[in-house]
């Protein structure tokens, strides 16, 4: 049997660590095997019966992707990570930031805009925060020419609603322009999946 994977390349941006580090902490919990390098971080996860070898790499701007397309080169999907409860935030992501990256990668992937709340894991969250509208979300989603946006007020539904739409276009784009291939990967997948349930299954028997 033939061990097809197919390769998923994330660009993650923000500012802020702690959206990128929600992210990296929801793939990690996702996946069947992880393993972090200076470069990426790199996820093993099986969705739909399709085995991702799924690699993140991480910037602040936009531009920095630009300035190391010689160790990447390839993108599949971007995610811009704004803070929902800073209004600045938004003000600071403008088009034209994004023209010569997708001219450099000549680019095609999904484009998501993410609003997060960085005070998830907070015990103390003002009431009366400031928050981007929904409004304001949606008219820059729209201007940078996005697919996407997402609020994420749960670290664990909605990032998996997030990587649902970008998993669901990888694989309907990996279906449509390689039937064959695709079909030998859902029977890797499979096989990957049979391994990792027992394997699950002997670790929690030789913990009780």
């Amino acid at each position: 049997m033939k061990k097809i994977n197919y390769k998923l390349n994330l660009g993650v941006i923000g500012e802020e660590n702690k959206g990128k580090d929600m992210i990296l902490e929801f793939l990690s919990r996702l996946a069947i095997s992880s393993s972090p390098s200076p470069l990426n971080n790199k996820f093993q996860i099986i969705y739909q019966s399709i085995p991702l070898k799924v690699k993140v790499f991480q910037a602040k701007k936009v531009k920095d992707f630009v300035d190391v397309y010689n160790s990447i080169e390839c993108l599949d999907g971007i995610i811009q990570i704004i803070d929902l409860y800073n209004p600045h935030s938004i003000t600071q992501i403008l088009k034209e930031n994004f023209l010569e990256f997708y001219n450099l990668y000549n680019f095609q992937g999904s484009k998501v805009l993410a609003a997060v709340d960085m005070n998830l894991k907070s015990e103390k969250i003002s009431e009366d925060r400031l928050r981007i509208s929904r409004l304001s979300l949606v008219r820059k989603t729209q201007e940078l020419n996005f697919i996407y946006c997402f609020e994420i007020h749960n670290q664990q539904t909605d990032f998996a609603e997030l990587f649902d739409k970008i998993f669901d276009d990888a694989i309907l784009k990996f279906k449509l322009s390689n039937p064959e291939l695709y079909e030998q990967a859902v029977n890797y997948g499979n096989v990957l999946s049979n391994q990792n349930f027992h394997n699950n299954q002997k670790n929690s028997s030789n913990l009780s």
